[in-house]
């Protein structure tokens, strides 16, 4: 397990967009890198299932960790909202080793490994591939007029992947939400992060609720990157892409210390054999003191 850097307090989810002829495309995992619903259940740095390991993680007093428990177990909505809003007000900056696999027109991609740095105000996200990078090696979003374009577009500073490529263009800037970008990529990059994570969750979930189609329940602990979690499913009636909700199945984990999710997976069916998406968040650094260099690109 990779130790995560504590802080007193996860996916999403991540990048998209046209590079030149081709689209800032996704990686993935293979199709048994799953999580189940397991009351125990760890996930290594790449997802994989350990149900046998012990559930490790920074919760020391027995007390707080009974009344979150319980919390969850009786209100798991109000448990995401009161997650979302300490998020808001205690998790701003944030650096880690993103690791994603999303299925992208029907095919499950292999994993891709990401050094992630996120800054909360104003928005910047810089993401380095370091394993499975297929048309993008790095990527620099940042909330600024800089990164529109003349249609209102918001883009991307892209670094494509290729040698040949990069023989006649170091970089460019690229849409993260035209049409070519979303069949690439279930996540745009302005959408990474925990904020985002929570963002997408509940505003899917207050839909469902107010059709009274949410089905949301508190399915035992858990570990991420060995930090405990609380884990929380929801089942949607789903009816595929285009459709009004985004998956049949969510397997959420909440890191028991931050409330953060520090994993998200996403299902097309509802005993969670067609993964749709797969979003952990390893080796957290939370409000790191991040400098202009480290949004350099």
């Amino acid at each position: 397990m990779v130790k995560c850097t504590s802080h007193s307090t996860i996916a999403l989810l991540v990048m998209a967009g046209a590079v030149l002829f081709g689209i800032v495309n996704s990686r993935a995992q293979s199709a048994s890198d799953r999580v189940s619903p397991a009351p125990r259940v760890a996930v290594n740095l790449l997802g994989e299932m350990t149900p046998s390991a012990p559930t490790r993680g920074p919760i020391s007093d027995a007390a707080a960790k009974t009344r979150l428990i319980e919390f969850a177990r009786r209100d798991p909505s109000g448990l995401l909202h009161l997650a979302r809003e300490r998020c808001q007000r205690e998790t701003g900056d944030f650096s880690c080793l993103f690791v994603k696999q999303e299925r992208i027109n029907g095919t499950l991609k292999p994993v891709e490994e990401i050094d992630a740095r996120y800054r909360a105000d104003p928005l910047r996200v810089y993401m380095i591939w370091r394993r499975g990078a297929d048309q993008a090696t790095r990527a620099l979003f940042v909330d600024s007029q800089a990164f529109v374009d003349r249609d209102g577009q918001r883009l991307a500073r892209v670094e494509p992947a290729g040698v040949l490529l990069r023989l006649f263009v170091s970089d460019v800037m690229a849409p993260i939400h035209d049409a070519r970008a979303r069949k690439a990529s279930r996540r745009a990059i302005d959408e990474f992060g925990f904020r985002s994570s929570f963002e997408l969750i509940e505003r899917v979930n207050d839909l469902a609720a107010a059709r009274n189609e949410l089905e949301l329940r508190f399915e035992g602990e858990g570990a991420v990157d060995g930090r405990a979690t609380v884990i929380l499913v929801r089942r949607l009636p789903y009816t595929g892409p285009g459709g009004r909700y985004p998956n049949a199945k969510l397997i959420l984990h909440l890191d028991q210390e931050w409330l953060l999710p520090t994993a998200v997976f996403s299902y097309a069916d509802p005993g969670g054999g067609e993964l749709l998406g797969s979003y952990l968040y390893t080796r957290v650094n939370l409000n790191p003191d991040f400098g202009e260099d480290d949004f350099r690109f």
